[in-house]
């Protein structure tokens, strides 16, 4: 028989809560953890908890916190509520956890007198969180804070504070920060010392205060306490370290809290999260309840039971089995390219065949990876949309710099061009000023004439450079790149930086993908200002495709499609280094798991985002390198097909009866024959010596020299003439 509450949603809403959904939304008191996996109705589930705890629950609206991460996740769920309880809306409120940190800051100070200051804001105030940074990274260095480096030492302590780890733990400090670190610890030391000595405090100081208040001063904790008689927290498993020490601390003695997410879809470590919290729920809260919501009502059988059979490979994780009422549709398929304008031909033959584009999303582990997708977008006509509004990459160092050098050279006096290279030359802030206050001279001539180096190393360096630097105006833009990559230094620059990492051979990082991106955009263009236009133009059309009226192709990474669901998914450059990075693949060889478990529930989120139709896609080689398929692509194709012993994933028909083979055709026709080129066939390397192929993926060879294995391309190699068949 149902209950008052069952029957509202039905008469209104025809809907049906199912028995686990029912279980959720009628624990009412004490601690309880709901683990919801994708599509299971988790935001519905958890307004409608809300709404019984008032009605049947007898709980005052006051007197329950309803948290969430972010504005827009609180705008969601007040929308929710509004349409499901009217007449209850006014009572209810959900917030972000950050504006109730700084209420309880702004209650502290109305009752002792203290005044903090917000140095995040934009109000006028006596300094801001740039200002106080720069003094002390000037102080301490003798160098200007660049924005990149600005964001970078933002972004870390951001993170450290979340993880609650303070100045005075440097061995912690050194498992988070790779480079200098050291001036990272004095620089970190100095700000909060100074913020404590001056009240002032940051975003992320409003977690750590409201903390130290409420734990140090009993009767505001108690006020607290006895306020919120019941806590409930959406997307638990995002909560940072600090906000779940909060959230405990408000939480007592009763312990009324409610959480709701799902440990499979942790993916913001690098944020602060602390899904460790999440698995270990059942050893803070005793007596925890726990509700298992396992039902997908948004993927079809063939994506539950592929992306549900992946995850379990994790160790880290709540064990669950997955179901969903929907029936089987199109199984998901797995395409391996040879190059990456074989994997845009593909999909751009397939997106034509699509009617409604607005239900289709490319996903990519990485933004550089959607910079060729826009540009063979835009050629073909196809409309696209960057969920995020804006590409990262147009504000990457490496871009901004590259920028920088033909700037300088076409306008000697560019100063922002000026200062951004300046720190490539290693230019100290004394000079830099000296130099940018002078305005007789060319800066780069007046360092040459009027400034006394050190060193005769720096002040030969400078003069090399300010000869060379006029040179790029008239080069092709592509080889100009090389030339600034080279001559101008700029590449040892970038490895000192860890922007470009070298082993035996070159290894690839985000910072190589941006430099091979570039190149790519300069081959297309014939002078220096075409390239530089091409660039704004690409940059202008990423902004403004966020505005696009008319069904689009959604473009975005990994992270930013959490919550987001389509019928058609495209994964795209599915590679080892890529997704999972090339980090978490050496902590997983040294069994360290933390990180490679992190990376697999990005690709299950990645995954779990279709409703009827997922793609997975990698191509052997991208950005001038030579790429193994994912760990992950393999695992899906062992899934897929666990009898076959073939290491290569099968080949689906396109929808318009061409097979992958014959669209390759149409991109690339090889002008060597490889027939000859097979599995214990013996070959001569110019560079590596002899060796005997002992795999093939198509022209991609596997090659056992004496002392190593190698990949290499066979089409590349021998159109090179680097590799000839070895004489019997």
């Amino acid at each position: 028989m149902k209950d008052e509450l069952d029957s509202y949603l039905y008469d209104h809403f025809q809907m049906t809560l199912t028995p686990s959904q029912k279980m959720a939304v009628e624990a009412l008191h004490g601690p309880t953890c709901v683990i919801s996996c994708p599509g299971s109705g988790k935001t519905t589930v958890t307004v409608i908890r809300l709404a019984n705890l008032i009605v049947k629950g007898k709980v005052p609206p006051h007197q329950i916190l309803a948290l969430t991460f972010s504005k827009a996740s609180a705008k969601d769920m007040n929308d929710r509520f509004k349409t499901l309880f009217p007449s209850l809306a006014s009572h209810v409120k959900f917030a972000t956890i950050h504006s109730f940190a700084f209420h309880v800051i702004r209650h502290f100070e109305q009752l002792s007198g203290t005044r903090y200051e917000f140095i995040d804001t934009q109000t006028n105030q006596t300094q801001s969180k740039r200002q106080l940074l720069s003094s002390i990274y000037l102080e301490k260095t003798e160098r200007y804070l660049s924005d990149d480096e600005y964001e970078t030492l933002t972004g870390q302590i951001s993170l450290l504070k979340n993880l609650m780890i303070s100045p005075q733990q440097p061995k912690e400090i050194k498992q988070y920060v790779e480079n200098e670190v050291e001036l990272f610890i004095e620089v970190y030391k100095a700000y909060e010392q100074k913020k404590e000595n001056h009240y002032l405090l940051d975003y992320d100081d409003l977690l750590t205060t409201a903390y130290q208040i409420l734990k140090h001063h009993d009767f505001l904790c108690s006020f607290y306490q006895q306020r919120y008689t019941h806590i409930q927290i959406d997307e638990a498993q995002d909560t940072s370290k600090i906000q779940y020490e909060l959230i405990k601390l408000i939480a007592k003695p009763n312990n009324n809290i409610f959480l709701v997410g799902d440990d499979d879809q942790s993916i913001y470590a690098f944020r602060g999260a602390y899904p460790k919290q999440l698995l270990e729920f059942k050893q803070t809260f005793e007596h925890a309840n726990f509700i298992y919501l396992n039902e997908n009502f948004r993927s079809s059988q063939n994506i539950v039971q592929l992306s549900s059979t992946f995850i379990k490979q994790n160790k880290h994780r709540y064990k669950k089995e997955i179901q969903t009422p929907n029936p089987p549709k199109l199984e998901p398929t797995l395409h391996h390219f040879q190059t990456e304008k074989e994997q845009l031909a593909y999909l751009i033959n397939e997106l034509k065949t699509i009617e409604n584009l607005d239900e289709v999303a490319i996903l990519y582990r990485q933004n550089v990876s959607a910079i060729t997708l826009i540009e063979a977008f835009e050629r073909h006509q196809l409309p696209f949309k960057l969920q995020e509004g804006k590409l990262s990459f147009f504000s990457h160092p490496i871009v901004k710099d590259v920028v920088s050098f033909f700037e300088l050279a076409k306008n000697p006096r560019q100063t922002e061009a000026f200062k951004r290279i300046a720190k490539i030359l290693y230019l100290s802030a004394s000079v830099i000023g000296q130099t940018l206050s002078q305005t007789e001279s060319d800066y780069l001539d007046y360092l040459t004439r009027q400034v006394a180096f050190k060193t005769a190393f720096q002040r030969d360096k400078i003069r090399q450079f300010k000869l060379n630097l006029p040179k790029l105006k008239e080069m092709p833009p592509r080889r100009a790149i090389h030339y600034i990559l080279d001559t101008l230094d700029y590449e040892s620059y970038l490895i000192k930086r860890g922007f470009i990492k070298e082993d035996q051979e070159r290894l690839y990082t985000q910072g190589l993908a941006v430099v091979e991106t570039l190149k790519s955009i300069a081959k297309e263009t014939n002078h220096v200002d075409e390239f530089l236009h091409r660039l704004t133009h690409l940059q202008d059309i990423s902004q403004q495709s966020s505005l696009q009226q008319i069904p689009a192709i959604h473009l975005l990474t990994f992270h930013a499609s959490k919550g987001l669901e389509f019928d058609t998914v495209f994964l795209i450059d599915c590679m080892d280094g890529i997704t999972p990075t090339s980090n978490a693949l050496s902590h997983h060889l040294l069994q360290k798991d933390e990180e490679f478990e992190e990376e697999r529930r990005l690709f299950y989120v990645a995954m779990t985002r279709a409703r009827t139709r997922l793609e997975i896609i990698s191509v052997a080689n991208k950005h001038n390198l030579l790429f193994n398929r994912s760990i992950f692509v393999k695992d899906v194709h062992q899934i897929l097909d666990p009898q076959s012993n073939d290491s290569s994933p099968r080949v689906k028909k396109t929808t318009s009866g061409r097979s992958i083979s014959e669209l390759k055709s149409l991109v690339l026709t090889a002008s060597v024959d490889l027939s000859p080129y097979q599995i214990g066939t013996f070959i001569h390397h110019l560079r590596f010596g002899d060796g005997e192929i002992i795999n093939l993926e198509g022209e991609i060879a596997t090659i056992q020299f004496a002392d190593e294995q190698k990949r290499i391309s066979l089409r590349i190699t021998t159109e090179n003439g680097n590799v000839r068949l070895k004489s019997s």
